[in-house]
């Protein structure tokens, strides 16, 4: 598929996640088809995903009202509707700014669903 250079995905991001224009519209203002602008906002989703676009920065103003509101009482969720994020994405912004701790890694080859391991258990087979 060939892309038009001089449309930035990062705008069509923009426009379809924050402004809340359908992917039609967005289409009939820069002049590509819906599927043009549904590539594109996946090409740009990926790019975020694995870091070669820059993430949003918060502004000051953006963090305090995050850390305000939290500490008032609000939950992730009602913070992640409001702002447009999701709770992890508010969780994340708390830890850095220092409002709640970072979660404590778990250690690897432990499964919390599990009871006990399965050397703990008897083997059936065996002679006892």
């Amino acid at each position: 598929m060939r892309l038009r250079f001089n449309i930035d995905n990062a705008e069509i991001h923009r426009l379809y996640t924050e402004e809340k224009i359908t992917q039609q519209e967005i289409g009939r203002r820069y002049g590509i088809t819906r599927q043009a602008v549904s590539y594109r906002l996946r090409i740009y989703r990926e790019q975020l995903k694995s870091g070669k676009v820059p993430f949003h920065r918060d502004t000051p103003a953006e963090m305090e009202l995050i850390k305000d509101r939290f500490q008032k009482g609000w939950t992730l969720d009602q913070l992640g509707k409001e702002l447009g994020l999701t709770p992890q994405a508010i969780r994340y912004r708390l830890q850095v700014s220092g409002v709640i701790p970072p979660r404590k890694p778990r250690r690897k080859g432990t499964d919390p669903k599990k009871k006990h391991s399965s050397r703990s258990r008897p083997n059936r087979y065996s002679d006892q």
